[in-house]
């Protein structure tokens, strides 16, 4: 699988290429992305984070930017779902 991901917060834009086997693989690859861009104590923050926290925090702002109103995601595969529905996910294999 392969995934174009652009995830925006307030505090973090990750706009990169992501490639895994599955939606978990994509998903930890992701979050690894979002923690190396945040500002120090977002990064220690988010370390402390659950998925579902950090997946709160990113559709509360998708649906806020875009007059969404997206379900928060309880797993990987449905957060892939939702960025690619919302357009801050493309998949490209």
């Amino acid at each position: 699988m392969k995934f174009h991901v652009n995830i925006q917060t307030r505090q973090v834009v990750v706009n990169e290429t992501i490639e895994g086997e599955n939606e978990e693989q994509i998903w930890r690859q992701a979050r690894k992305e979002i923690e190396q861009r945040s500002p120090f104590l977002v990064r220690s923050a988010i370390k402390l984070m659950g998925d579902r926290s950090i997946w709160e925090r990113i559709t509360e702002y998708v649906n806020e930017k875009n007059g969404l109103q997206e379900p928060v995601p309880t797993n990987a595969r449905e957060f892939i779902e939702m960025g690619v529905r919302s357009g801050y996910i493309t998949r490209l294999e």
